[in-house]
Protein backbone atom coordinates (compact mmCIF):
# COMPACT_ATOMS: atom_id res chain seq x y z
CA UNK A 1 0.00 0.00 0.00
CA UNK A 2 2.65 2.32 0.54
CA UNK A 3 3.38 2.31 -3.47
CA UNK A 4 0.19 3.70 -4.12
CA UNK A 5 0.85 7.13 -1.07
CA UNK A 6 3.94 7.36 -3.26
CA UNK A 7 2.05 6.98 -6.29
CA UNK A 8 -0.42 10.00 -5.06
CA UNK A 9 2.55 11.80 -3.65
CA UNK A 10 3.98 11.74 -7.39
CA UNK A 11 0.25 13.07 -8.89
CA UNK A 12 0.98 16.40 -6.70
CA UNK A 13 4.70 17.28 -8.25
CA UNK A 14 3.40 16.58 -11.79
CA UNK A 15 -0.08 18.88 -10.67
CA UNK A 16 2.32 21.32 -9.08
CA UNK A 17 4.58 20.84 -12.50
CA UNK A 18 1.03 21.34 -14.79
CA UNK A 19 2.19 18.05 -16.21
CA UNK A 20 -1.48 16.88 -17.31
CA UNK A 21 -0.59 14.44 -19.35
CA UNK A 22 0.98 12.32 -16.55
CA UNK A 23 -1.99 13.14 -14.49
CA UNK A 24 -4.47 11.75 -16.90
CA UNK A 25 -2.51 8.73 -17.64
CA UNK A 26 -2.72 7.96 -13.45
CA UNK A 27 -6.20 7.87 -13.71
CA UNK A 28 -8.39 4.63 -14.48
CA UNK A 29 -10.17 5.05 -18.05
CA UNK A 30 -13.93 4.18 -15.66
CA UNK A 31 -12.26 6.34 -12.72
CA UNK A 32 -15.30 7.50 -10.43
CA UNK A 33 -14.60 11.03 -8.96
CA UNK A 34 -17.08 12.28 -5.72
CA UNK A 35 -16.40 16.11 -5.00
CA UNK A 36 -18.70 16.78 -1.82
CA UNK A 37 -20.64 19.90 -1.42
CA UNK A 38 -17.84 21.16 0.68
CA UNK A 39 -15.30 21.64 -2.05
CA UNK A 40 -17.12 24.39 -3.84
CA UNK A 41 -19.79 24.97 -6.42
CA UNK A 42 -18.85 22.47 -8.33
CA UNK A 43 -19.87 19.42 -6.36
CA UNK A 44 -20.76 15.97 -8.10
CA UNK A 45 -20.03 12.37 -9.20
CA UNK A 46 -18.03 12.64 -12.28
CA UNK A 47 -17.55 9.19 -14.33
CA UNK A 48 -14.46 8.41 -16.33
CA UNK A 49 -11.01 9.94 -17.17
CA UNK A 50 -12.78 12.22 -19.73
CA UNK A 51 -15.44 13.68 -17.52
CA UNK A 52 -12.31 13.78 -14.67
CA UNK A 53 -9.94 15.84 -16.24
CA UNK A 54 -12.66 18.55 -17.39
CA UNK A 55 -13.41 18.71 -13.85
CA UNK A 56 -9.86 18.96 -12.94
CA UNK A 57 -9.16 21.34 -15.32
CA UNK A 58 -12.24 23.59 -15.17
CA UNK A 59 -11.17 24.02 -11.74
CA UNK A 60 -7.62 24.66 -12.22
CA UNK A 61 -8.77 27.75 -14.92
CA UNK A 62 -10.19 29.22 -11.56
CA UNK A 63 -6.38 29.94 -10.65
CA UNK A 64 -3.49 31.83 -11.17
CA UNK A 65 -0.44 30.04 -12.63
CA UNK A 66 0.96 30.22 -9.30
CA UNK A 67 -1.86 27.88 -7.43
CA UNK A 68 0.18 25.14 -5.70
CA UNK A 69 -0.19 21.99 -3.07
CA UNK A 70 1.55 20.89 -0.37
CA UNK A 71 1.02 17.19 0.70
CA UNK A 72 0.75 17.66 4.66
CA UNK A 73 -0.24 14.12 5.21
CA UNK A 74 -0.15 10.77 3.26
CA UNK A 75 -1.00 7.64 4.40
CA UNK A 76 -2.78 4.30 3.71
CA UNK A 77 -5.90 3.74 5.92
CA UNK A 78 -6.70 -0.16 4.83
CA UNK A 79 -7.31 -0.37 1.24
CA UNK A 80 -7.37 3.60 0.36
CA UNK A 81 -4.84 6.44 0.50
CA UNK A 82 -5.72 9.54 2.51
CA UNK A 83 -4.42 12.82 1.73
CA UNK A 84 -4.34 16.44 3.11
CA UNK A 85 -3.02 19.12 1.01
CA UNK A 86 -2.53 22.94 1.91
CA UNK A 87 -3.63 24.65 -1.91
CA UNK A 88 -2.33 28.35 -1.92
CA UNK A 89 -1.98 30.73 -4.58
CA UNK A 90 -4.47 33.26 -6.73
CA UNK A 91 -7.93 33.81 -8.29
CA UNK A 92 -7.00 33.85 -12.33
CA UNK A 93 -9.59 36.72 -12.56
CA UNK A 94 -9.73 38.30 -9.19
CA UNK A 95 -6.19 37.87 -8.05
CA UNK A 96 -7.40 37.38 -4.69
CA UNK A 97 -4.73 34.93 -2.53
CA UNK A 98 -6.74 31.85 -1.72
CA UNK A 99 -5.08 28.99 0.88
CA UNK A 100 -7.27 26.20 2.12
CA UNK A 101 -6.41 22.68 3.38
CA UNK A 102 -8.77 19.87 1.93
CA UNK A 103 -8.62 15.96 2.32
CA UNK A 104 -9.41 13.55 -0.35
CA UNK A 105 -9.69 9.82 0.27
CA UNK A 106 -8.47 7.67 -2.93
CA UNK A 107 -8.23 3.74 -4.42
CA UNK A 108 -5.93 2.58 -6.58
CA UNK A 109 -5.68 -0.45 -8.60
CA UNK A 110 -3.00 -1.28 -10.17
CA UNK A 111 -1.39 1.95 -10.03
CA UNK A 112 -3.67 3.60 -11.27
CA UNK A 113 -6.91 5.19 -9.17
CA UNK A 114 -10.26 4.28 -9.94
CA UNK A 115 -11.68 6.32 -6.95
CA UNK A 116 -10.95 9.30 -5.33
CA UNK A 117 -13.43 11.84 -2.93
CA UNK A 118 -12.43 15.28 -2.55
CA UNK A 119 -13.74 16.78 0.85
CA UNK A 120 -13.50 20.56 2.28
CA UNK A 121 -11.32 19.58 5.26
CA UNK A 122 -9.09 17.03 6.71
CA UNK A 123 -12.06 16.34 9.62
CA UNK A 124 -14.16 15.83 6.98
CA UNK A 125 -12.33 12.40 5.06
CA UNK A 126 -11.12 11.39 8.66
CA UNK A 127 -14.70 10.99 9.53
CA UNK A 128 -15.45 9.51 5.81
CA UNK A 129 -13.04 7.00 6.67
CA UNK A 130 -13.78 5.93 10.20
CA UNK A 131 -10.97 7.78 11.68
CA UNK A 132 -12.48 10.55 13.43
CA UNK A 133 -10.89 12.85 15.50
Amino acid sequence: MSQDVEIMREIYEHINQRDWAAILATFDEEVVLVVHESVGPNAGIFRGREAVGRWFGDWFLAFGKDYRFEVEEARSVGDRVLIVARHHGHGRCSGVQVERVTGEVHSLRGGKIVHSELYGSRTEALEAIGLAE
